[in-house]
């Protein structure tokens, strides 16, 4: 399960929410984000459907803050645009409850192979996993 931080709104809203981020863009899941929702997404930062996703992993505050909002709505907190709009960009992090295998404290080793200095991941665009995106943003994984 994912969490979304919030700090600097307020004493009442400031805390943890749980949430499912994946959900929330996975239109084959109960928790997808309702046609109103993805509506306000778009409204408030400008990130279509389909581009969320790239959007959320680039960093960008405006979807950030949106999903954030849909997360704060459903938790039945309502916050206003130009509330938001007026945070520090900070006031919204989502914390993915992603596990994350320890690699490189215990590399895999081949005999006769030296052992990988990037920490075992291949540097293949293909390979490269959400988790490896989102932290390389700065978002705890």
């Amino acid at each position: 399960m994912d969490t979304l931080n919030v700090k600097g709104v307020g004493r009442r809203i400031d805390g943890e929410y749980p949430c499912d981020i994946a959900g929330l863009v996975d239109v084959s899941l109960d928790e997808a984000l309702t046609v109103a929702e993805a509506n306000f997404v778009r409204d408030f930062s400008g990130a279509r459907g389909g581009e969320i996703v790239e959007a959320f992993l680039a960093g960008d505050m405006a979807v950030r803050s949106a999903l954030a909002m849909v997360v704060l709505q459903r938790a039945g907190i309502p916050l206003l645009n130009e509330t938001v709009l007026a945070l520090k960009s900070g006031w919204a992090m989502f914390d993915l409850g992603v596990e994350q295998e320890d690699e490189a404290e215990h590399p895999p080793t081949v005999e006769g192979v030296e052992p990988s200095t990037n920490g075992g991941k291949s540097s293949s665009q293909d390979s490269v996993s959400l988790d490896d995106d989102l932290s390389r943003i700065g978002v705890p994984v």
